[in-house]
Parts: structure tokens; C-alpha cells; sequence
């Protein structure tokens, strides 16, 4: 199970009553405009906006050494800060794994998975989202101005 007992409790109300459900998953390494921008977008969709982070190992594996330039426990604290998602959650270190991707959406059942233009895997997404009847949304094009990478560079420099 990757979300808790509670939180599955708090979706089936939330979907008794009607409300959408919202999900977004990224690195959310160093937080800039863009990363604001995009969730306050994605949160314009629904009613419950879940963030999933991706641990500090698939960073790495992702992003190369040096990665995450914050430790998961910063940039989940980083994102309440911001005070726009209703949930934010540590996503497994194997989250690559289809198996864990599809547990994911099968526990939350999200109505929108919300991406970026940029996003990698975009068709296997929808057609994972669709599956458990939601639907992936583009909600912001990629600028290659607002980047995590080219922020810790200059924070580096």
C-alpha cells in the first residue's frame, strides 16, 4: 500500500460527495515560478490536490549525481509550505516499476492526472489514468527558462 489508511478513508468521501481528485507527481527538487504556476493550475482542476515526491534514490537515477540538491524530507516540507496541495506523499524508490505506478493510481483513483508538457511517458500515463477512470491533462507548457537544473548550477557556481 503507498498511501495511508486515512488518506484512502479521506478520497472515499471526498468522492461520496462528489469533489475531483487531483494527482501530480514530480521531483520538485529546487521549487521556482513554474513549479508554483503548475500546481496551483493542476489544483484549479479539482477540489483534492495530492502531490507525490519522488524519493532522493530515483533522483539520483533520474538526475545524475548531486541529486536532489534539497533530501525528500526538505522538499516535502517545501511543498506545504506553499499551502496548495491538500496531500503531499513520498513515492516509493522503485516508483519507476509499472507495478508501483499503476498501485498508485488504482489506491487514489484520481479524476485528473494533472502533467506538463515536457512530462516523459505521457501515452502510458493516460492510458494508466484512463484505466481507473480519470484522465491526464497537460496543464502548463514547459519554459526552458524556469529549471531545477539551472538553478542548482547557479546555486553551485
Amino acid at each position: 500500500m503507498i498511501i495511508s489508511t486515512e488518506l484512502q478513508q479521506c478520497l472515499q468521501q471526498l468522492r461520496t460527495n462528489g469533489r475531483k481528485i487531483v494527482l501530480v507527481t514530480g521531483f520538485f527538487d529546487v521549487l521556482h515560478a513554474k513549479h508554483e504556476e503548475f500546481l496551483s493550475d493542476a489544483k484549479k482542476m479539482g477540489d483534492f490536490l495530492i502531490v507525490g515526491v519522488e524519493s532522493d534514490l530515483r533522483a539520483r537515477k533520474v538526475k545524475g549525481e548531486g541529486r536532489p540538491y534539497f533530501p525528500a524530507g526538505a522538499r516535502l516540507e517545501n511543498l506545504h509550505k506553499l499551502k496548495i496541495a491538500d496531500e503531499v506523499l513520498l513515492l516509493p524508490v522503485d516508483f519507476d516499476q509499472p507495478s508501483q505506478r499503476e498501485e498508485l493510481i488504482a489506491e487514489i483513483k484520481p479524476d485528473f492526472l494533472a502533467v506538463s508538457s515536457h512530462s516523459a511517458h505521457q501515452e502510458a500515463k493516460k492510458s494508466l489514468v484512463e484505466k481507473y477512470g480519470g484522465k491526464l491533462v497537460v496543464v502548463t507548457e514547459y519554459d526552458p527558462n524556469f529549471s531545477s537544473s539551472k538553478i542548482i548550477e547557479r546555486l553551485r557556481e
